[in-house]
């Protein structure tokens, strides 16, 4: 049992406009019930920019207690945000279901780190 009353920020990163539409039924999927959420999302496409994207992204990794990593995402900028991340989850499918599935797993993943003895 992991206590909900630990404010976590997940951020899900890759993917294209597909899984884009589902961004936000998924934030308000996770409005209630689990505790306070920061959630975002970095939709990567396919650019060849993955230097650049990973460059933008930094500051919101930095604030980021996990990271879900889309199986649509550019290798390079994929092993970077794994990196540069100390907790991630990937989420090898498509669907709404699969990317909630990954967030849940990545919030409990967050919520057992920040328990920890320092």
């Amino acid at each position: 049992h992991v206590p909900a009353d630990i404010p976590v920020c997940v951020t899900v990163v890759g993917g294209d406009e597909k899984q884009a539409r589902y961004d936000e039924s998924l934030r308000t999927a996770f409005e209630s019930g689990l505790g306070s959420i920061d959630l975002n999302f970095r939709h990567t496409n396919w650019s060849s920019n993955h230097g650049e994207q990973f460059e933008q992204m930094r500051p919101l990794l930095n604030r980021s207690d996990a990271v879900v990593v889309m199986r649509r995402i550019r290798t390079n900028l994929g092993r970077n945000v794994r990196r540069h991340c100390p907790v991630w989850i990937g989420c090898a499918g498509d669907s709404k279901s699969s990317i909630e599935n990954a967030i849940r797993k990545a919030v409990i993943s967050a919520r057992m780190r920040k328990l920890r003895p320092a």
